[in-house]
């Protein structure tokens, strides 16, 4: 799935990932945009988070990984992330990933590419 072309609202780069309706509740879909690999988690009917989907210890799509609550599991070498801040879970994570603002509006889910929830370092 590609996202389209996003808006600069202040500093933060507003893209259109998906529309609320592409995503059930406890899914997870992979999008592009500008080359940059993202994921997009429904927690329920109006949670959504997002994240880079490619994994921090080994180049794998999270979004083809195991997604229950707010855990994502690494295809590759079962590692798993709170979806929420980004956070390293388990072995063998030793770098956490980043996580993004997400909004609904009209519809869609958008994500700001701009405007970067802070980095966590794994610490577990």
């Amino acid at each position: 799935m590609n996202a389209e072309r996003g808006a600069m609202i202040g500093s933060e780069k507003w893209i259109v990932a998906c529309g609320v309706e592409d995503i059930e509740v406890g899914e997870v879909v992979s999008i592009e945009h500008e080359g940059r690999a993202l994921a997009v988690y429904r927690v329920s009917e109006d949670i959504f988070y997002s994240t880079d989907d490619i994994c921090s210890h080994g180049y794998a799509h999270l979004s083809q990984g195991f997604f229950e609550d707010c855990t994502i599991e690494c295809p590759l070498h079962g590692g798993q992330f709170d979806i929420r801040t980004g956070k390293g879970l388990c072995e063998p994570i030793t770098t956490d990933i980043q996580t993004y603002q997400v909004r609904i509006r009209n519809a869609h889910v958008e994500i700001a590419l701009g405007a970067l929830l802070p980095d966590h370092q794994f610490t577990g």
